[in-house]
């Protein structure tokens, strides 16, 4: 498999690419230049209270979400934050998406470990499909 590239400084998407590539190589999943499936991943970290619909498939009277918003509650200590990372698979030699995966995870601050949790959750997800084939 190859990685997308991705930089090591320090930004989130860099260090979650880090997190990625730890993922797939704790599973024996080795990555080189010119592998026949490309790894292409993105990462993003917005207010938990925030969804993410469907505009098209959402009508005035039921909302398709695809990212529910996080309600508030009454113990909640902070405005939580929703780390959301997508993986995508792609077939170099036919053209074709073999995979494509969603993780997110909520919580008052984001580190390392939930950068981690999500990359194996997406890899695990991803080897998944790969043996159902």
């Amino acid at each position: 498999m190859q990685m997308a590239p991705f930089e090591s400084d320090g930004s989130l998407r860099g260090n979650f690419g880090a997190a990625l590539a730890e993922a797939l190589a704790a599973r024996s999943i080795t990555t080189a230049q010119g592998a026949p499936i490309i790894a292409e991943f993105a990462i993003a970290v917005r207010e938990a209270e925030a969804g993410i619909a469907d505009p098209a498939g959402s009508t005035n009277d039921s909302i398709d979400w695809e990212s529910r918003p996080r309600p508030r509650d009454w113990f909640d200590t902070c405005n939580a934050t929703r780390l959301r990372a997508t993986l995508l698979l792609l077939d170099r030699t036919e053209g074709t998406i073999r995979y494509r995966g969603v993780a997110e995870t909520d919580d008052c601050n984001y580190d390392e470990v939930h950068l981690a949790e999500l990359a194996e959750a997406l890899v695990s997800d991803a080897q998944g499909e790969f043996v159902q084939r």
